[in-house]
């Protein structure tokens, strides 16, 4: 049986606030949180396959971080454009 996880991007900042939404980076806790989440689902054996990503700054940084966790190259993300809020 195949299995869908959906991951949330981590903390994200707002210290710009006129920075457009598509381009806001993770904050300090973001970049210390991601690679610890991913160790937890490799450690619990949690395999993934493919790794689909919005193009938007956090998201995109939330995936290295978990697909450097599991020997993934950066290359290897697969980026998925979304417009607007409507992504599926």
């Amino acid at each position: 049986m195949k299995n869908l996880l959906i991951i949330r991007h981590a903390k994200s900042s707002w210290d710009f606030s006129v920075i457009n939404d598509f381009d806001r980076p993770l904050n300090d806790r973001g970049h210390k949180d991601a690679p610890k989440m991913a160790k937890r689902l490799l450690d619990k054996g949690i395999q993934i396959d493919t790794f689909l990503s919005s193009p938007a700054k956090r998201a995109f940084t939330t995936a290295t971080y978990f697909a450097e966790a599991y020997g993934i190259k950066e290359k290897n993300i697969n980026l998925v454009p979304c417009f607007g809020r409507n992504f599926f």
